[in-house]
């Protein structure tokens, strides 16, 4: 992941679940739908949520505020 959002995700269908843990040290930045950043994720940390019918979230994006840094993820629609 660099410091320009990447797209990890995109489509018409909602995501149900999504894990991502950042494996470097550099803060990582996660935005659902729009450019805007949601979620800072901390170096070594991870998040997961599970998200209702009523969240449409079908786009993921991920960024760094500077540098690179690796992540893993799962998601399911």
């Amino acid at each position: 992941v660099s410091d320009s959002l990447s797209v990890i995700r995109s489509g018409a269908t909602a995501v149900k679940f999504l894990y991502i843990k950042n494996l470097g040290t550099v803060e990582c930045q996660l935005a659902l739908e729009d450019d805007e950043p949601d979620i800072l994720i901390p170096g070594g940390a991870a998040v997961s949520m599970r998200t209702t019918s009523t969240v449409t979230t079908a786009t993921v994006k991920v960024a760094t505020a500077s540098s690179t840094t690796t992540i893993e993820y799962v998601i399911a629609i």
